[in-house]
């Protein structure tokens, strides 16, 4: 279970390469230590604390998501609300490099109109993340 939630919190990894060659030469050394030190060092850090906190308030009765264990708890409910933001705002980190790929694939095609592109994309992931309903489907948990 962890390996596959591990990878959904890293969803954005992608982004680098495109980053990295838009970088000047003396930069990169400067974003390969910030990655190396956000990545292995900080990101990891936080979310095995987070896991096995809620193993260890909750033992094996922790669900998925362990804020769902938290029942009427208003500071809980502030979690809530900054984790669907951070996930609402990370939608244009997926999306554009996806826009950016198709292009490549079909530019005839997705060359015609940005708006519609970008709202046809996320129309996509809206009605996968609804018909999925949980990650545990998507990544065969």
């Amino acid at each position: 279970i962890t390996g596959g939630l591990m990878v959904a919190a890293f969803i954005c990894h992608f982004n680098i390469f495109r980053i990295d060659g838009e970088l000047r030469a003396t930069e990169r050394r400067k974003i390969r230590r910030i990655v190396h030190i956000a990545i292995p060092g900080i990101a990891t850090t936080i979310y095995i604390t987070g896991g096995l906190m809620g193993y260890f308030y909750f033992g094996g009765s922790v669900q998925n998501n362990v804020l769902v264990n938290f029942h009427d708890n208003p500071l809980m409910s502030v979690a809530r609300v900054a984790l669907s933001l951070t996930n609402t705002f990370k939608l244009p980190l997926i999306v554009s490099p996806l826009r950016v790929s198709l292009q490549e694939v079909a530019p005839g095609i997705m060359n015609k109109c940005p708006i519609l592109e970008v709202a046809g994309l996320l129309a996509l992931v809206f009605f996968t993340a609804l018909g999925l309903g949980s990650l545990s489907k998507a990544l065969g948990l």
